[in-house]
């Protein structure tokens, strides 16, 4: 019987620990360069458009930026004129990125984060502050809270025509209701079935 005990508890140990996946991060090395807008990888979309009309002039796997302090080699760059858009294909609980900008100065907000939850209500609006360096103005930004489903960026308007540089994407996925659900019903059933077993052994 406690042998068994031990076999249940491990399973649903197993179980509920592969239901909550680990971060992610995308280093944007993981494809072959080509136009961002469109790209599906590992539990993220991404959309890039320009008054609001779907554009090609964001790359994913691009080293235009070189390195910096919050981008590393490949990065996804493209216009400051356009607005990049993250779609979860299950809300995150965590979110993080660097970006670079082409500018030498700082800028308040050198980028501004929006984030919805999976009804797509606006859950908050985040203006980041991008310090100046010795070749570009980059910025760190960082969530922790309310799942987020998406994610649009935007960029100063005071380097219009300039790039951007974003790198490091990290997203942490969690499991929907239904899936929680599921697992429950799960673990119930290999303990009800655990219980029968041993009602059975001693009658």
């Amino acid at each position: 019987m406690k042998s068994l005990t031990l076999t249940l508890i491990f399973l649903a140990t197993v179980c509920v620990s592969s239901a909550f996946a680990e971060p992610i991060t995308l280093t944007f090395s993981e494809l072959t360069p080509r136009f961002a807008h469109g790209v599906s990888i590992g539990g993220v979309s991404f959309g890039f458009s320009i008054n609001g009309a779907a554009s090609p002039d964001a790359i994913y796997n691009s080293t235009a930026a070189g390195n910096t302090r919050f981008i590393r080699g490949s990065a996804l760059e493209g216009s400051v004129d356009g607005a990049l858009t993250l779609n979860f294909t299950q809300a995150t609980s965590v979110l993080s990125f660097g970006v670079a900008l082409d500018s030498f100065n700082t800028l308040a907000p050198g980028f501004t984060v929006r984030l919805f939850d999976s009804s797509l209500n606006l859950i908050g609006t985040y203006n980041v502050t991008t310090v100046s360096t010795l070749s570009f103005t980059e910025g760190f930004f960082q969530y922790g809270g309310v799942p987020v489903a998406r994610a649009v960026i935007t960029f100063s308007s005071a380097i219009a025509g300039g790039r951007f540089a974003l790198d490091n994407l990290t997203f942490n996925a969690i499991p929907e209701p239904a899936s929680l659900l599921l697992l429950g019903s799960g673990v119930a059933g290999l303990i009800g079935l655990g219980r029968r077993r041993s009602s059975q052994r001693k009658s």
